[in-house]
């Protein structure tokens, strides 16, 4: 079996059940897979670009979103969106790749190889 790849966004939003409902985290997976991996990852951009402005616009979950330096448990809410190069290998199994929504140097280092694989697919 020869390597596929594949994109998906992972979204998750909680108030850590500490608003006045306790309600329970949200958690999504989109997948992307497409016989052209360019026409994929245009989609899953998209996908992620549009999920990530509703998150921006509607401000929360339950509770008003917070940045890390200003969250406060019990009156805000979180959320992660995450787009994902999967790289799929028989003796592997699935490695994911961040290429958005993660640490600067570990999307840094997932777009360098999405780039390398890219090109493998022109």
């Amino acid at each position: 079996m020869a390597t596929n790849y594949y994109y998906q966004v992972d979204e998750f939003v909680t108030t850590f059940g500490k608003d006045p409902g306790k309600n329970k985290p949200f958690s999504h997976t989109e997948f992307f897979r497409h016989n052209d991996l360019h026409e994929a990852r245009k989609c899953a951009f998209e996908y992620y670009k549009q999920r990530l402005n509703g998150f921006e616009k509607n401000g929360g979950y339950f509770l008003p979103f917070a940045s890390p330096e200003n969250f406060v448990e019990g009156k805000n809410s979180n959320y992660s969106i995450t787009l994902y190069l999967v790289e799929v290998g028989e003796t592997v199994g699935e490695i994911f790749h961040p290429i958005a929504g993660e640490d600067t140097d570990e999307v840094r280092e997932s777009l360098e190889l999405e780039k390398m694989v890219l090109n493998l697919y022109k």
